[in-house]
């Protein structure tokens, strides 16, 4: 309920930094996931009594400054990341889908949803199956889709969209959520990476 991150806040006080911190989201950064983490910055250095380090300050320094970041990655939807055309092995079988496009069970509720404009959070494990409330999925009828954005207005039953081609992100999609230049995945899978392993750096990158 708060009381630990209080507890740290104020022994790094204690010790003379001046602690400062804001929740962050990729999303806001121009990387199309959504990814809320909790950043502190303490220095023992006196700042000026008008410093910010909260989302929107640094979200300005960022936009004003976004041309020096010329190794990220950006994009402002998964449009700008999604292959039009991947090998076999990322479709998802007809045995699987209808599993993983449902709403749960009595034990367990969900809102599966796939075709995500903003990626959810990547996991570590997302290269195992899981529902579509957790991880990424989208099909080939949104990718190749004249007009992503109509495409999403349409109302598909879960038996519509199981009937149709359903994949996961590729690594080299995975990594370039995260910022990644498609060389590193690239290098990786040429010193015989699996995608088991890539799939997880990915998940734990910051």
């Amino acid at each position: 309920k708060g009381q630990t991150f209080k507890e740290i806040v104020a022994r790094l006080q204690s010790l003379g930094y001046n602690v400062y911190y804001d929740i962050f989201n990729t999303m806001d950064y121009k990387l199309a996931q959504k990814r809320s983490r909790l950043i502190v910055f303490a220095t023992t250095i006196k700042l000026p009594a008008d410093f910010s380090f909260s989302n929107e300050a640094v979200n300005a320094v960022f936009s004003k400054n976004i041309k020096k970041f010329k190794s990220l990655i950006l994009q402002s939807s998964v449009l700008d990341v999604l292959s039009r055309s991947v090998p076999q092995k990322y479709y998802l079988s007809d045995r699987i889908k209808p599993t993983l496009l449902a709403d749960g069970s009595k034990n367990f509720v969900s809102k599966s949803e796939i075709n995500q404009i903003i990626a959810r959070p990547l996991t570590a494990t997302m290269h195992k199956m899981h529902r579509a409330c957790q991880d990424n999925y989208y099909s080939d009828g949104f990718i190749l889709s004249e007009d992503p954005i109509a495409y999403l207005e349409q109302k598909f039953s879960k038996e519509e969209l199981a009937s149709q081609p359903i994949r996961k992100l590729t690594p080299q999609e995975a990594f370039a959520l995260q910022g990644f230049p498609s060389e590193f995945v690239a290098n990786a899978q040429t010193e015989k990476v699996c995608d088991g392993a890539l799939y997880k750096q990915a998940g734990n990158a910051v």
